[in-house]
């Protein structure tokens, strides 16, 4: 995708978001009035996936808040039983994850040995959904799937951002105030999304 200002001239390249997610974002828009702010969501959403394939652990802490809330989903792996060992069913569809919550120092340093460790990452997102908290117009919800790959591990799940900037001080630039990763939509009720956060300034 690539963005032009009003003088024609190329600015930004963006490949986080699709061509079709990019109009449907423009509709949205549209009845908001607040084009401009989504435009700014998908390029830090850019930067955010750019910061993740380079390894750029200083972009990843500039990016969330001193005080953001971070969830992170550990994929359980189930040991192999001897034989005529007791076994169990688990009731319905639960998810064969574990759920962690760290704080913003224990999320980078777990990253950066990540970082170090994995010869090859990929980050890739797709069905977007960016919603305006309406008692606050500088948040902004974004729900997506993301697909992760690393040397040796994958997994393909939620990730819910809580996104809050300033757009009357462009010095500053947005902020991760909630970063949640859930697995496959295994129970819409369960999804963490952003008529959950209750937003006070």
């Amino acid at each position: 995708m690539l963005d032009y200002n009003t003088k024609g001239e190329l600015v930004d390249l963006n490949t986080c978001i699709s061509n079709q997610l990019y109009e449907k974002f423009i509709l949205q828009a549209e009845h908001g009035n607040d084009w401009g702010n989504r435009q700014d969501i998908i390029k830090f959403l850019e930067k955010y996936r750019t910061a993740y394939l380079t390894r750029d652990i200083q972009t990843v802490d500039m990016m969330f808040a001193e005080e953001a809330i971070i969830i992170i989903g550990r994929k359980l792996e189930t040991k192999k039983l001897p034989e005529n060992m007791v076994t169990y069913q688990p009731f319905g569809r639960q998810p064969g994850y574990d759920y962690i919550r760290m704080t913003k120092q224990d999320y980078l340093t777990r990253q950066r040995r990540i970082f170090e460790t994995m010869q090859d990452i990929f980050l890739d997102f797709s069905t977007f959904n960016i919603v305006r908290k309406n008692s606050q117009p500088s948040i902004y919800g974004v729900e997506m799937r993301q697909t992760y790959q690393s040397t040796g591990y994958g997994d393909e799940g939620y990730l819910f951002l809580l996104i809050d900037f300033n757009p009357d001080t462009l010095a500053n630039d947005p902020l991760i105030y909630v970063r949640a990763w859930q697995p496959n939509a295994w129970s819409n009720e369960e999804m963490i999304r952003t008529g959950d956060f209750l937003v006070h300034k």
